[in-house]
C-alpha cells in the first residue's frame, strides 16, 4: 500500500477503539423488566429456535444486524401489542450497547422495548444463529496479514468493506476497521495511493479527531475495495471514490448519530447530494503521494 511521506496508517491506528468505547459501551439495565410477553416469531422457517432473551446468559439467538432488528422490531408485549410494529429502524433505535461477554465467550446486545406494562430488556446474541457462528469459525483472509490471498479470498474482504461502510458507526462495524486497516497496511495484492489533495478535502482542524480517521479509513479502504473490483479507471477516479465513501460515512455521523456539522465537509456533503462531487477536485488535479 503506497502512503507517501508518513504511512497515514499509523496516523489512524488506535483512534477506532476509543470511537468503538465511546458509542457501544456495556449498557446498564436497571429498571427494565424481564421479558413477559411472547418472542417475536421467525419470518423464516429455517431460522434456529429463538430462547427468551430474558439475560445475558440466555440471549436470542440471531443471524446479523438486520436479523436482530427485525426481531427486537417484532417483539410482542404481555397485552399482545407490538409497540415498534416491526420496523427494522425502530429495532436498531431500540438498541442500548452491549453489556459484554456472556460465558459462551459471545458479546451479547441490549434493547429496551418500550411494553404498556413497561420497558422490557431484551438480549440478543446478533452472531448466534448456526449459520453466522459457522462463518465466525471459518477462516478470516483478513487475519492472513502479509499473505497473498486468492481472489475469492479478496472478494470476501471486498465484500466485508462494503458492509462495514454501510453500517459505519455500529459497534461491529467499528471493531471491523482495526483488522481491516492492518491488512490493508501488510497486504502485497492491493496497493492504493492516497493524493494529499484529496486528504485536504475533509480533514479539518474543527473535526472531531476519530469522526476524522474513521472517515479517512473508510476512504482507503473503499479504494481498496475498487481495486480488488477491478475498477477501471484514472487515479483521479480512484480518489472520487474514496471521497464519497469519506462523505457517505460522514452523512451518517450527521443522521444517524446526531454529529456537530464541520463547514467544510458540508460543502462537500452538498456537491455530493448535487451529484457534483467530481468538482471538488481542481482542474489539472494531479495525485501527489
Amino acid at each position: 500500500m503506497v502512503m507517501g511521506r508518513d504511512s497515514m496508517f499509523r496516523v489512524w491506528m488506535g483512534a477506532v477503539l476509543s470511537m468503538v468505547v465511546g458509542c457501544g459501551g456495556a449498557a446498564s439495565t436497571t429498571g427494565a423488566k424481564a421479558p413477559t410477553g411472547s418472542d417475536a416469531s421467525a419470518a423464516d422457517s429455517d431460522r434456529p429456535p429463538v430462547k427468551s432473551g430474558s439475560d445475558k446468559e440466555h440471549p436470542a439467538l440471531r443471524c446479523g444486524p438486520r436479523d436482530s432488528y427485525a426481531f427486537v422490531a417484532s417483539y410482542t408485549c404481555a397485552d399482545g401489542s407490538v409497540p415498534l410494529a416491526g420496523d427494522v429502524e425502530a429495532g436498531r433505535e431500540a438498541r442500548t450497547g452491549n453489556v459484554g461477554e456472556n460465558a459462551m465467550g459471545h458479546v451479547i446486545d441490549h434493547y429496551r422495548v418500550p411494553c404498556p406494562e413497561g420497558d422490557v430488556a431484551l438480549f440478543v446474541d446478533m452472531y448466534g444463529c448456526p449459520e453466522m457462528a459457522a462463518k465466525l469459525a471459518a477462516p478470516d483472509p483478513v487475519e492472513k496479514k502479509g499473505e497473498h490471498l486468492s481472489q475469492q479470498e479478496l472478494m470476501q474482504v471486498a465484500g466485508r468493506i462494503h458492509a462495514v461502510r454501510n453500517q459505519p458507526f455500529e459497534d461491529w462495524a467499528l471493531a471491523s476497521l482495526d483488522p481491516l486497516m492492518v491488512w490493508l497496511d501488510t497486504s502485497p495484492d492491493v496497493k492504493i495511493v492516497l493524493c494529499k489533495p484529496m486528504l485536504a478535502m475533509f480533514i479539518d482542524e474543527q473535526m472531531d479527531d476519530a469522526l476524522g480517521k474513521v472517515m479517512l479509513a473508510h476512504a482507503m479502504l473503499t479504494m481498496a475495495q475498487h481495486t480488488i473490483m477491478g475498477v477501471k479507471g484514472n487515479e483521479m477516479l480512484r480518489q472520487l471514490l474514496g471521497l464519497d465513501a469519506a462523505l457517505h460515512v460522514y452523512e451518517q455521523w450527521r443522521t444517524v448519530a446526531n454529529g456537530k456539522p464541520v463547514p467544510k465537509v458540508e460543502r462537500l456533503r452538498a456537491l455530493r447530494k448535487a451529484k457534483r462531487l467530481g468538482d471538488a477536485f481542481p482542474p489539472g488535479f494531479t495525485c501527489t503521494p
